[in-house]
């Protein structure tokens, strides 16, 4: 069951998503979809987001209240998603989620330092770990990999695991295969 979030926090979670727009904006480009933020929520099944025509709902999760940076955690996540998406909702890749946790744990070092940072990270699921070291991995031998997918098919989650091999071809077709596969990561 999702509730809106309480009201004190609305507005803070607007200047949130419109600060990490602007960001995303001059890292990958614009947004594949011309959104608006609709309306904030939170419900168990969080952090996720619910796109109806060109208004967006975003959804925190269960512990978004527990402290301001898991707030902020959820929210600079999911707008990566929201900034990537064409209207539709699924199942990120594990190139969008290791782009989108790149995303979230820069805004949380750049509000609350390395250590809040080293905190968050250590604490992600193995999943998320996954993602989190190949694209950084990726990031080493390829400066912008994000940025490089963009350009050339448009998306992060879609391309297949040779055409990771072919846009990288200094990566294992393990890590493509990581890459390039759609699966619910929590």
């Amino acid at each position: 069951m999702k509730k809106e979030i309480p009201k004190e926090h609305e507005s803070l979670a607007l200047e949130l998503m419109e600060g990490f727009r602007t960001n995303l904006e001059q890292q990958i480009g614009a947004p594949k979809l011309d959104y608006r933020i609709a309306k904030f929520f939170q419900a168990d099944y969080g952090p996720t987001f619910a796109v109806e025509g060109a208004d967006v709902n975003v959804i925190v999760g269960p512990n978004a209240f527990r402290n301001e940076a898991t707030f902020l955690a959820n929210l600079a996540h999911e707008s990566v998603h929201i900034h990537l998406t064409e209207g539709l909702e699924g199942w990120a890749s594990g190139m969008e989620e290791g782009f989108a946790l790149t995303f979230e744990l820069s805004m949380i070092e750049s509000r609350y330092g390395i250590s809040m940072r080293e905190l968050f990270e250590n604490h992600l699921p193995n999943s998320y770990k996954t993602a989190l070291r190949d694209f950084h991995y990726l990031e080493k031998q390829y400066p912008d990999p994000a940025k490089i997918t963009l350009n050339e098919f448009g998306r992060l989650t879609g391309p297949s695991i040779v055409q990771f091999k072919s846009l990288f071809p200094q990566i294992g077709w393990l890590m493509c295969y990581r890459l390039a596969r759609r699966k619910r990561m929590r």
